[in-house]
């Protein structure tokens, strides 16, 4: 089995974001929130790995009669420890003139979420929309918040989110992550 650090240095080296002769050190090392960093033994980073990258690698290894076979995933990172868990993950976009905020915009684990449904339901704020999706078991894990400065005209650089309104209005996004156990 690989540990996240060994898995990290692989996946780097396997994607060039680590040259040959760079030497991460194990114990500076570490998982944060927009990856794992490989960091040298003065601490400066070398390479920092996606989750996704992380999450997408499998790694082969010879097998004499057929060629490479895939590891699997018990191999890469172990057996399962503890509970799974089902994620939701929701990227609301609001507009907020003020005196109300209401939904622009709802994706629901990364698909776009009708807010005028065919059916007849309507959903203009956030609290109908966690009224319409119900309890189901779900748990809040983080939430997270983008705001684009009133009068701005723009979102920070790099952001997936609407820019304000010169009319005062400002515009929010929220991603929001629900967990819940693993039906079995």
């Amino acid at each position: 089995m690989l540990s996240e650090f060994d898995t990290a240095v692989a996946v780097a080296r396997g994607l060039g974001l680590l040259a040959a002769d760079q030497r991460p050190d194990e114990e500076r090392s570490h998982l944060q929130p927009d990856g794992y960093a490989l960091l040298d033994a003065q601490a400066d980073r070398l390479a920092l790995v996606s989750p996704e990258a992380l999450r997408s690698w499998i790694p082969s290894h010879p097998a004499p009669a057929h060629g490479a076979q895939p590891l699997s995933i018990e191999e890469v990172v172990g057996l399962p420890s503890g509970p799974r868990w089902q994620y939701l993950v929701m990227r609301l976009d609001l507009l907020d003139d003020g005196s109300t905020t209401a939904l622009e915009r709802v994706r629901i684990n990364g698909l776009p979420f009708d807010l005028g449904a065919p059916d007849g339901v309507q959903v203009h704020q956030f609290h109908e929309l966690l009224d319409l999706l119900g309890d189901r078991g779900w748990e809040l894990v983080i939430a997270t918040v983008s705001r684009a400065a009133a009068g701005s005209g723009s979102a920070p650089a790099g952001a997936d989110i609407p820019a304000a309104d010169p009319a005062g209005m400002s515009r929010e996004s929220y991603r929001i992550t629900f967990k819940r156990p693993r039906p079995a």
